[in-house]
């Protein structure tokens, strides 16, 4: 009895470690590397020892595990395949399969509205703290976490300012979720939040965020008229209207801090100009091997010996790129993760009128569009952001409706 009672308790202590150090990653993640790399570690460690105190009882079964396991199992023929299977079989343990490892995790870990509440405040809270950096870049000339200058573009503690903006397109709907729906005394601040958010969003200049973002925001608005009959129309409508209005008076300030043909100019010359050429290498390679492709973290090595002009660079299409390194199955097991991602979430937020929930999904949206013009999966960052709200919204799932 006393060894059971022990263990017991460890499993307390990794359990409620895990959770700790779950929170400091999602604080961390839009502000250092190698905070990500260490929180990463301590948590996956966390996770590892509560799993086995509590003998494999603390795994979740989720929605997704059958196309997540087609997924590993068409990375794995990509890894045997490969052209170099050594590099690829790192990059599967070091990246990919800490991509499902994140995802369960959270699942296992927010068993809970109480924690999904601690985990969703961490995560508001740290985006205040990266909005604010950009401002601050902005007014001082460079941010605060990392010293990164300002170039007419915020980027914050991000390396790019694609990156922040990918970062912002996650988080907006979110917030904005939670401004229509909440009543109660934190709702000033998430329109707050909202309007910060939009300013820096503004800020980036950066196409790809703008359209995104606003096919997830439409997303919410029409999803929730045509779907959640439950909801006060008029309220809804009155609340979007201020919002709309909010997000105007951010886009008149951020374009009236800087030179409109200035702005012009950045957005004509940038983003697009190469893509075209590395998206037509690209399908010459695809052309070669469809199915199982080239191998993980191939894709840059073979780009550089097609083109030797141009440095080794990814392919700004995150579903050509995995094409390319995992095949026609490994792009279609993935695109199955998200078919039954949101056929699950949306049913819930039918089902339960979970507006957040819906603010969620319409994040997700946003960042798997905005990934077939940038790099979001091969950014440490992004990816492991991606795959850890991805559990939150399947945790959010299973415990049903989250009040903040």
């Amino acid at each position: 009895m006393h060894i059971k009672i022990n263990i017991e308790r460890a499993y307390k202590y990794f359990d409620k470690a895990t959770l700790f150090f779950l929170c400091a990653l999602i604080f961390f993640i839009p502000i250092s590397n190698a905070a990500i790399q260490i929180c990463v570690s301590l948590t996956i460690l966390s996770f590892i020892g509560a799993t086995i105190t509590k003998k494999l009882k603390n795994i979740p079964k989720t929605a997704l595990d059958i196309p997540l396991l087609a997924f590993f199992i068409f990375l794995c023929f990509s890894v045997i395949f490969s052209i170099n299977p050594h590099k690829s079989l790192i990059s599967l343990i070091l990246k990919n399969f800490e991509w499902f490892l994140l995802f369960f995790i959270v699942v296992a870990t927010l068993n809970t509205k109480k924690r999904i509440n601690v985990f969703l405040k961490v995560l508001f809270f740290s985006a205040l703290c990266v909005a604010i950096d950009g401002l601050t870049q902005q007014i001082f000339g460079h941010d605060l976490f990392r010293g990164q200058a300002f170039q007419e573009r915020i980027s914050a503690s991000f390396r790019h300012y694609n990156d922040f903006a990918a970062y912002l397109g996650v988080m907006f709907p979110i917030t904005i979720s939670l401004y229509v729906c909440n009543e109660n005394k934190l709702r000033p601040y998430f329109i707050f939040l909202s309007v910060l958010l939009g300013y820096c969003l503004v800020m980036t200049l950066s196409r790809g965020g703008y359209f995104t973002t606003f096919i997830g925001i439409n997303f919410i608005v029409f999803f929730s008229l045509i779907k959640l009959k439950s909801l006060n129309y008029k309220k809804l409508a009155i609340n979007l209207l201020i919002f709309i209005n909010l997000l105007v008076l951010t886009m008149v300030i951020g374009i009236y801090n800087l030179r409109l043909d200035l702005i012009i100019e950045r957005l004509r010359i940038s983003g697009g100009a190469g893509r075209n050429g590395i998206w037509e290498y690209a399908t010459l390679l695809i052309k070669a091997r469809p199915f199982f492709g080239y191998g993980m973290g191939s894709f840059m090595g073979l780009f550089s010996q097609l083109n030797k002009s141009i440095s080794p660079t990814y392919a700004h299409n995150c579903y050509l790129q995995m094409l390319v390194e995992s095949g026609l199955f490994g792009l279609l097991s993935f695109l199955a993760i998200v078919f039954v991602f949101f056929k699950t979430t949306l049913k819930t937020v039918i089902k339960n009128n979970d507006f957040l929930l819906l603010g969620v999904s319409s994040g997700i949206l946003v960042f798997l569009i905005h990934a077939g013009f940038d790099t979001h999966f091969y950014s440490m960052q992004l990816s492991d952001f991606f795959w850890i709200i991805l559990g939150l919204a399947i945790a959010m799932v299973k415990n049903g409706p989250v009040e903040i």
